[in-house]
C-alpha cells in the first residue's frame, strides 16, 4: 500500500484499526497510525467529519462505523477536520472494501480515501464568484435539466426566491419558453453544446415578462455536465427607443403643424431632407421638388456668400438666432460690440422667383440617428402687419379713453397735467397692447 496515491485504513471487523498507508496519514495531517486512534470509536473522537452542506456527521455515520455496521458507501464526500477546529482542512472522496477469503465473515474491512480538497476548493471559489456577479446567471445540470445553482442577479432580475427555483427543471420553470429559435435552444440544452447569444422574453414572478439576451457555456459542477447560462436585461433599452420613437413622432407632429416655415438638413452641404407646410406654403415648392436638394440648386438665396458665411458660424456655434427690426422690412441689428449691421437672413425667394423678407434661427440636433439642422423661417411682412395691427388697436383704445374723459369732465382730477384720466391715457392704452405711442 506504500507506493498507492489513494489513501487505505484497514480495519478487522471488531473496530480495531490495523494499518494505513502514508497517503491515509498524509490525508489526515499525521505521521503515525496511532495518531488515528486504536479503534473506529477513537478516530471519531479525534476527527469531526461533516457533510458538504456543512452538517455534522453523526457518530453512527462516520464511514468507518458504517462500515463496520456492514453497509456500502461508493464516493462519499465528507470534510474532515481534527477536533477543535471549526474550519475543514480537508475534503474526503471515500469508498468502502471488504475482503473475504473464505466467502463467510468478513476478515479484513478497508476505508480508501481520495484527497479531493482542491478540486471542490476551486468549485467553492468558482461558487464565491458565482454568487458575488452581479450579472444575471443560474447552472442548469444536463442529465436532468435540473437548475442547481441561481445568484442573486438572476433573483433581483425574476423577482423569485432562491427556494423556488433549485431542484426545480427546465418544465417547471421554462425561463427559455420565449426564446428566438426555441427549437435550437433546446437542442443545445439537451446535448449540452454552447448556447449563442440570444434575444428572449424572461418570464417574472409577478406575471410580466422582461427583455434580456442570454447566452450558455458548457461548465462541469461537481463533475456534473452543466449549462451556465447568463443574461443581460434589454428592458431599460427598449423602454429608452419607444420613448424615442414616441419622441420622434412628436417632433415631426409639430414639426407639421409649426405656423412658421421649418426645414431640416443634413451633411456637410446641408441637402434639404424635410420641409413643412408653412415653408411650403411661403416657397410655393412640393416635398418632391426640395427633397435631397441644396439651397443652390433651389436659389432659396438672393446672396451666396451670405449664406456661405452662415453655414462657417452654424458648424463653429452649433447655430444661431436672429430677429430682424419691428418697424421696417429690412431693419438694422446691433453686433455684440454696438456697432449696426444687416439682418444675416435676408430674403428667402420663392418659386416663382420673388424675395419673401424673412427672421430665423437655426439649431442642431439628432435626427434619426444622425446629425442634422432644424431651421425657421418667419414671414417679416407678416410680422410687420401684425405689429401696425396692434398700434392700430392700441391708438383706437387711447381715443375712446380720452372721448370717455371729456364726457364726464367732473371725474377729471387733473386737466393740465398727467395724471389718473390726464394725458398719459394714451400711453397706458399702447402699453396695453404692446405698441409704441
Amino acid at each position: 500500500m506504500t507506493g498507492l496515491l489513494e489513501g487505505v485504513i484497514l480495519m478487522d471487523p471488531t473496530g480495531v484499526i490495523l494499518s494505513a498507508n502514508p497517503a491515509a496519514l498524509r490525508m489526515h495531517g499525521i505521521s503515525a497510525v496511532k495518531d488515528l486512534g486504536e479503534t473506529a470509536d477513537e478516530y471519531a473522537t479525534r476527527f469531526k467529519l461533516r457533510y458538504r452542506d456543512r452538517r455534522k456527521l453523526p457518530r453512527r455515520e462516520y464511514p468507518l462505523m458504517r462500515l463496520l455496521a456492514g453497509e456500502s458507501f461508493p464516493d462519499l464526500i465528507v470534510d474532515v477536520a481534527p477536533t477543535g477546529t471549526e474550519r475543514p482542512r480537508w475534503v474526503h472522496q471515500v469508498r468502502d472494501i471488504v475482503m473475504d477469503e473464505d466467502g463467510g465473515e468478513p476478515d479484513c474491512l478497508g476505508l480508501v480515501i481520495n484527497d479531493v480538497s482542491e478540486r471542490f476548493d476551486a468549485e467553492d471559489r468558482f461558487e464565491a464568484m458565482f454568487h458575488a456577479n452581479p450579472a444575471p446567471a443560474l447552472i442548469l445540470r444536463v442529465s436532468d435539466q435540473k437548475y442547481v445553482l441561481v445568484n442573486q442577479g438572476f433573483l433581483d432580475l425574476s423577482g423569485y426566491d432562491r427556494e423556488q427555483i433549485i431542484g426545480k427543471t427546465l418544465f417547471d420553470l421554462d425561463f427559455l419558453a420565449e426564446v428566438n429559435r426555441k427549437p435550437f435552444v433546446k437542442d443545445c440544452v439537451a446535448a449540452g453544446k454552447t448556447v449563442p447569444q440570444l434575444e428572449a422574453e424572461l418570464p417574472l414572478a409577478n406575471g410580466e415578462k422582461t427583455l434580456v439576451v442570454l447566452a450558455g457555456q458548457p461548465i462541469e459542477v461537481a463533475n456534473d455536465d452543466c449549462l451556465l447560462f447568463t443574461f443581460a436585461n434589454l428592458e431599460p433599452r427598449r423602454k429608452a427607443e419607444q420613448a424615442l420613437r414616441a419622441s420622434e413622432r412628436h417632433f415631426v407632429s409639430v414639426f407639421e403643424m409649426a405656423p412658421v416655415a421649418m426645414v431640416v438638413t443634413q451633411g456637410d452641404d446641408n441637402r434639404i431632407v424635410q420641409v413643412n407646410q408653412a415653408f411650403k406654403k411661403l416657397t410655393g415648392y412640393a416635398d418632391k421638388a426640395v427633397e435631397d436638394k441644396v439651397a443652390d440648386d433651389l436659389q432659396l438665396w438672393n446672396d451666396a456668400s451670405q449664406r456661405q458665411g452662415l453655414e462657417t458660424e452654424i458648424r463653429e456655434s452649433g447655430g444661431f438666432r436672429e430677429h430682424g427690426g419691428a418697424h421696417q422690412g429690412d431693419a438694422i441689428l446691433r453686433s455684440g460690440c454696438g456697432g449696426p449691421r444687416r439682418p444675416r437672413l435676408g430674403s428667402l425667394r420663392r418659386v416663382s422667383g420673388s424675395p419673401s423678407p424673412a427672421d430665423g434661427a437655426v439649431h442642431s440636433l439628432a435626427c434619426g440617428g444622425r446629425s442634422a439642422l432644424v431651421g425657421c423661417r418667419h414671414a417679416r411682412n407678416e410680422r410687420l402687419r401684425c405689429a401696425r395691427r396692434t398700434r392700430r388697436i392700441a391708438h383706437a383704445t387711447a381715443r375712446r379713453m380720452r372721448r370717455r374723459r371729456y364726457a364726464h369732465p367732473a371725474g377729471a382730477r387733473c386737466r393740465s397735467g398727467r395724471g389718473p384720466r390726464g394725458t398719459d391715457a394714451h400711453d397706458r392704452g399702447c402699453r396695453a397692447y404692446g405698441a409704441d405711442r
